[in-house]
């Protein structure tokens, strides 16, 4: 199930701060994909955090802390973003980080991880974790 975009003009004035605050993250470092429709309605992962905005303003407040204190080299991070994203079949976040692996001169990781490795590496990575899914350890 996917969750509906919020348009702005759809926003309540609980969802509009975190909007605002992660619209002016977004556009200030997201320039190599599509972040936004042109009537302002953000997409990705930001979106669904709209729908919950005490849950989402916590999560977009890890996300900036994150993204400040990074421990790998960059090309290590988007191998690691694109493996884990392909585990778990998130398109967005494929199409997303293959954009930004491509446009910070890293496109081999683009074309030396296709879809099929990709998931391979996936798939190794994860029975290394000693676990098939989340859900299954974890409750959820």
């Amino acid at each position: 199930m996917r969750l509906a975009l919020v348009p702005p003009s759809k926003l309540t004035s609980e969802q509009l701060p975190l909007y605002e605050d992660m619209k002016a993250g977004i556009s200030a470092k997201y320039g190599a994909f599509t972040t936004m429709r042109d009537d302002g309605t953000i997409l990705g992962p930001w979106s669904a955090w709209l729908h919950t905005p005490k849950l989402g303003t916590a999560i977009w407040s890890v996300t900036k802390a994150m993204t400040l204190f990074r421990h790998l080299p960059e090309v290590s991070r988007q191998i690691v973003i694109l493996v884990v994203g392909t585990r778990f079949r998130a398109a967005y976040e494929i199409y997303a980080h293959s954009a930004v692996a491509s446009t910070r001169n890293h496109s081999w990781v683009t074309r030396w991880l296709s879809f099929e490795s990709r998931t391979s590496l996936a798939s190794s990575i994860i029975s290394s974790l000693k676990y098939d899914s989340p859900s299954k350890k974890r409750g959820y």
